[in-house]
Order: C-alpha cells, then sequence, then structure tokens
C-alpha cells in the first residue's frame, strides 16, 4: 500500500515538472481532456466493456447512515438522511494520464455522462427525495472507474410493529433496485467493506442497533438491494412524562379510600384522576396507528383506567354502607365478623373491631314487685277486729278511722309509684334500644373503614404490579 502510495506521487509530481517544463495551463489541459471525453462518449447507453461482453454490468453501492430524523408511527414512515455512493467503470471514460500532463482525476457534470438509474422502492415521498438529493461530486479516473457520491434525505416506508411501545425495537428496510436492467445486465452488489455507520450521529430518541445489506434476485430477476436498519427506542422519555406521571395519578387515586366519608371528597377525587388519566391516553394514543394490536402502554393505561374506575364504584357502595348505617336494623352477620373483624382488622392495622351489641328485651308492664315493700305491706294491712264492747267502741271506732285514712294515703302513693315505674321502664326500653342502633350502626361503620382499609391495600398492590411489571419489561427487552 504505501509503495503504491509513493508511486503515485512520484508520477504527480513528474507531471507536475512536465507541465511546468512545457509551460501548459493545468486548466487548458483539464477542458481538453473532457472535450475528448464527452466526445467520444455516449450517455444514453449502458457502459459495456469490449474484452467482457457476456459479463453483466457490475455496480457496486454503499449506502450509509447519516441521522435518524424521526419514525411517524401514525403513517409508518421512517425518515433518514443519508450518504450514498455508487462506483462503476465506464471504458470510455479511460484516458492516458501522461497524455494530459499527468492528470489522473478529473470532475464532470452529473448530466455529461451516463447514470444508473438506481431508486428507492419504499420511497414514499419521491418529490421530496429528489429535491433533496445534494450530489457531492462524480469523479472519473483515468482508469474508467466513475465515483458518484451524494447526501440524500429518504422518507421510506416501514411496518412498525409497536405491540411494545415504548419498549420497541424495529427493523427497517431501504430496497434499492435498477428500474429497467435485470440481473443478466446489471449486477447490483454492496460494498461489504466500509461500516454503513460509519458518519452515524447518535439520535436522542432511538439508537440504532445495525445496518446490514443483503442483495436478492427477486421473481421478475431483477437485483434488489436490502438495507436493514435495527433500532430501538429510548423510553426514558416515555418513563418520565407518561409512564411514571400515570402511575403516582394512581397512587394518588388509591389514597382515596384513606379519606374520611364525612369529607365528601373521595367520589371528587377518582373522578378527577379518572379525567386525567383520559387526558394522558389521549397524547398516547394520539401518535399510535389505529391498529386491533393494543400497544403495551395502551394496555397498561386501560388497566390503570379500569382499576381508578373499579375504585370509584366501590367507594360509592362503601359510601352507601356508611351512611346508612344509622337505618340498620339487623347486625353484621356472625361470619363476616369472625372473618373480618378479627383477622383482617389485625392484619389492616386497624385493631381487634367490636363484635357484640346491646340486646334489650322489651318490658312489660310494671308487676307488684316492682312496688316498694312498705307499700306492699300498707296494702295488705287490715283494720283490727275487736270485741264489741261499749266501753271500747269510741277507742275502736276512732282507730279504725285513722287507719282506713292512712291505708287511702298508701294506695295513692303506690299509684303514683306504679306510674313512675312506667315511665323509667319506658325510657330504660327507649334507651337501650338507642344503644342497640348504635351498636349496630358502628359494626356497619367499621365494616365500611375495614373494606377502605383492605381495597386500599389491594388496589394499591395491583398498581405496583402493574407498573413493576411495565418497568420488567423496559429492562428486559421485547422478545425478538
Amino acid at each position: 500500500m504505501d509503495s503504491q502510495f509513493s508511486l503515485q506521487l512520484i508520477l504527480v509530481a513528474l507531471g507536475s515538472i512536465v507541465r511546468l517544463a512545457s509551460g501548459v495551463d493545468t486548466r487548458e489541459l483539464q477542458g481538453q481532456l473532457l472535450d475528448n471525453l464527452l466526445q467520444k462518449h455516449e450517455n444514453r447507453f449502458k457502459p459495456s466493456s469490449k474484452t467482457t461482453s457476456n459479463v453483466p454490468f457490475k455496480l457496486t453501492m454503499h449506502v450509509g447512515l447519516i441521522q435518524l430524523i424521526g419514525v411517524d408511527e401514525k403513517n409508518q414512515i421512517f425518515d433518514g438522511f443519508y450518504y450514498v455512493s455508487q462506483r462503476w467503470t465506464d471504458e470510455q471514460l479511460a484516458w492516458n494520464a501522461s497524455d494530459y500532463g499527468g492528470i489522473r482525476r478529473i470532475h464532470l457534470p452529473k448530466d455529461a455522462i451516463w447514470m444508473p438509474d438506481i431508486g428507492l422502492y419504499n420511497d414514499v415521498d419521491l418529490e421530496k427525495s429528489l429535491s433533496g438529493r445534494y450530489t457531492t461530486y462524480i469523479g472519473v479516473y483515468y482508469t474508467g472507474a466513475v465515483w458518484r457520491n451524494y447526501m440524500i434525505n429518504y422518507r421510506s416506508s416501514c411496518y412498525l410493529n409497536l405491540k411494545h411501545f415504548p419498549f420497541d425495537k424495529q427493523n427497517c428496510s431501504l430496497a434499492f433496485s435498477s428500474w429497467s436492467y435485470a440481473a443478466s445486465e446489471m449486477n447490483l452488489t454492496y460494498d461489504s467493506k466500509q461500516n454503513p455507520l460509519s458518519y452515524y450521529y447518535n439520535s436522542s430518541e432511538f439508537n440504532v442497533v445495525s445496518m446490514t445489506a443483503a442483495a436478492i434476485v427477486d421473481r421478475q430477476q431483477l437485483i434488489t438491494l436490502y438495507y436493514h436498519i435495527v433500532f430501538e427506542r429510548r423510553p426514558a422519555f416515555y418513563l418520565c412524562n407518561i409512564i411514571l406521571p400515570c402511575a403516582l395519578i394512581t397512587l394518588v387515586a388509591m389514597f382515596g379510600f384513606c379519606i374520611p366519608p364525612e369529607s365528601g371528597e373521595k367520589i371528587g377525587l377518582g373522578i378527577t384522576v379518572l379525567l386525567s388519566l383520559t387526558v394522558f391516553l389521549l397524547i398516547v394514543s394520539d401518535s399510535m396507528p389505529p391498529t386491533t394490536e393494543l400497544p403495551l402502554i395502551g394496555l397498561y393505561y386501560f388497566i390503570v383506567i379500569v382499576i381508578v374506575t373499579l375504585s370509584n364504584g366501590l367507594t360509592i357502595f362503601i359510601l352507601r354502607i356508611h351512611h346508612h348505617a344509622s337505618y340498620q336494623t339487623k347486625p353484621v352477620p356472625s361470619i363476616v365478623q369472625q372473618i373480618l373483624f378479627g383477622k383482617f382488622s389485625r392484619l389492616l392495622c386497624i385493631g381487634t373491631l367490636k363484635t357484640d351489641y346491646h340486646s334489650v328485651t322489651p318490658q312489660s308492664e310494671p308487676l307488684e314487685g316492682d312496688i316498694p315493700d312498705s307499700a306492699i305491706r300498707v296494702k295488705s294491712a287490715k283494720p283490727r277486729q275487736e270485741k264489741n264492747d261499749d266501753n271500747s267502741n269510741f277507742c275502736t271506732t276512732g282507730y279504725v278511722g285513722e287507719v282506713t285514712n292512712n291505708a287511702n294515703s298508701d294506695i295513692e302513693q303506690v299509684a303514683a309509684l306504679s306510674h313512675i315505674a312506667k315511665i323509667l321502664s319506658r325510657f330504660e326500653e327507649r334507651k337501650h334500644q338507642q344503644e342497640q342502633q348504635e351498636s349496630i350502626a358502628e359494626q356497619w361503620r367499621n365494616l365500611a373503614l375495614l373494606m377502605d382499609r383492605l381495597l386500599f391495600v389491594l388496589f394499591f398492590c395491583l398498581s405496583i404490579i402493574f407498573t413493576a411489571w411495565l418497568l420488567l419489561t423496559a429492562a428486559y427487552g421485547p422478545p425478538d
């Protein structure tokens, strides 16, 4: 390699010495060479070899990715900026370098010589591609080798599998082929020695994994040169701006179970969270194509919305239990008390809840046993039956009258005490009924509190599980 390079330097130096010695201007020699080459060159026909006429014309092509501009998921378009190099040999453009002062390479206009009709088959914006082509130069060497280099912006169609969006890995291909020459006429090959990613600038959204080339002959005997670009999305933007806010909003909705029912904010918080998730879902679905295959992030949002909707519905059910507890006449079933009030209450850090209630036996009218013994003794007292003699008649009569008056007074007192006993009995019965009702209402309120805590733990765990599932999918990557 070094000896060849040294030989080239010597030839160039000799050519310069000859030109200086002869006094011939370089531009004049280049103009003379250009006129001689274009005079005998026919740009309407494909170059052919005089010695190997049966061998197909060989065209070597190299495509390198310079920048990945973007991916249009909705329209399934891959947009990139490329460096394209084409190399072939045209014997009509060969010359003897010594005849032209050692000129070994010359630049020609693109319309002056024959150009290969290689086009991108899956180009979706041909007008932009043609207008956005920047021809650097067309170089012709004295051996007849032609180099054509240019940069171009291709917008190619590409099937994007968005099932694992935003943790997806895509494979987009560029299909180059001749529009008029079959494989028997043109041998289209790729340069395997050059790296297609040698000029690539990293993208902030995508990471290009590889770019490989392959030449395939189709059924129409046309050689198609495929460049396969494998790239994966960087999910950091979607994690920080879409997924994590969604997870945090969902956790806020779960904390709605901890709000006291008397505040009246439980349903409002749930509806607000549901609307926020709907807005995020619209933002994500706006960039997704209308396909029947639900993307990973769309599935995550769907599950989260279902969880928040169920939490709102169950919150309404719990509020109904709490606010209608005062109207309940039956206690919580004993099976529910044994299962929830005993074991689950301790597991949920609520403590052991009360499982009994005050029972009241309706009392009948007050009996004699309810009356004081002194009153009974007075009531059962009878006047003495003394002998009916004249000496004691007056005393007996006076004594009996006194006893009769005392008995009547005691009977009135007994009646008053009996009435008071009835009032106290009714008051006590009403008090027991209120205590019983309050105890039953307290049981139902405790049940609502227990269900709030249980559903909070359940939905909190579900949210963590689905978020972890999404993050683990990002960590280990989608299946190939």
